[in-house]
């Protein structure tokens, strides 16, 4: 989930501690499945599995996928 969300939620720094992170990221990722809940249907309906998974689980999927494609991509060089 980091990847999707680190651009707008930066990780614990000193004035904000890890259980606050956590309230940001949740409210985030609940803000995320409110507006784009269309979006997750349509998703969800052309995605074949046994089985109905959760909105969050199926986010929780799509954003392990990106976290993949980040880590295969090169590194930004250095200004």
């Amino acid at each position: 989930m980091r990847t999707c969300y680190q651009e707008r939620i930066e990780y614990p720094k000193k004035d904000r501690t890890w259980a606050q992170y956590m309230v940001d990221l949740s409210l985030a990722i609940r803000h995320d499945l409110r507006s784009q809940r269309a979006a997750l249907d349509r998703l969800a309906a052309v995605v074949s599995t046994e089985g109905s998974i959760s909105q969050v689980r199926f986010l929780d999927i799509v954003a392990w996928h990106r976290g993949k494609e980040d880590e295969a991509a090169p590194a930004p060089a250095d200004k």
